[in-house]
């Protein structure tokens, strides 16, 4: 899973770089390849803990599980970072194909209340979504609805509220007016005006 913790130049000058990997094929260590090559090994074992994460009822896992898929994701979330930094902006991770993995290490990170970590990784996945030759809209307005469950989380109502009124009429536009999801985040946005009401009444009690 962890297959890439670190990335850096072999100090030889020779073109070889070096990478951590799983304890199980230690041979690999200093695989002479291309950076182009490390980013498609990375991409593959960062498309496997996303697999994995999509595949389980997180909320059942034990807490030991918890943590050591947490540590895996942030080696990856890290990598990323690492990737980003040394390359081209528009390059990275983002152009793998990754997108999905995303939002499904935003999505763990938000089952552990790490509200911060879910919307660095949701507005990432919703940048790279918004700059495809074809946008598409359900997956933009299903990922702007994750973005805007944050701001909840994070008690920032009145984003969330601006939010989630873009989130309903991106989805009166995809799904419709009845739909299962545009009713629920009308009832959301119910729950959240009365949320910011109660702020205002708490705001002026203290100014009084």
């Amino acid at each position: 899973m962890s297959l890439v913790q670190n990335f850096e130049n072999d100090p030889s000058g020779i073109g070889r770089m070096h990478f951590s990997i799983h304890p199980l094929i230690q041979d690999w260590m200093h695989l002479k390849v291309t950076f182009e090559g490390k980013l498609l090994y990375a991409a593959e074992a960062i498309s496997a803990l996303a697999a994995f994460v999509n595949s389980v009822d997180l909320s059942e896992l034990s807490l030991h599980i918890k943590r050591i898929l947490g540590s895996y994701i942030e080696s990856c979330h890290e990598n990323e970072r690492i990737i980003l930094a040394i390359t081209q902006p528009t390059q990275g991770f983002r152009s793998y194909g990754l997108c999905s993995a995303s939002l499904a290490f935003g999505d763990f990170y938000h089952t552990q209340r790490r509200y911060d970590e879910a919307e660095d990784l949701y507005q990432s996945a919703l940048e790279t979504l918004q700059q495809t030759p074809v946008p598409n809209r359900q997956e933009i307005v299903q990922t702007m609805a994750r973005v805007a469950t944050v701001y909840e989380g994070n008690e920032q109502y009145l984003k969330a509220a601006q939010l989630s009124q873009c989130v309903l009429d991106g989805q009166k536009e995809v799904f419709g007016e009845y739909h299962f999801e545009t009713l629920a985040t009308l009832h959301n946005l119910a729950v959240l005006d009365t949320d910011l009401t109660r702020y205002d009444e708490v705001v002026s009690s203290l100014e009084a």
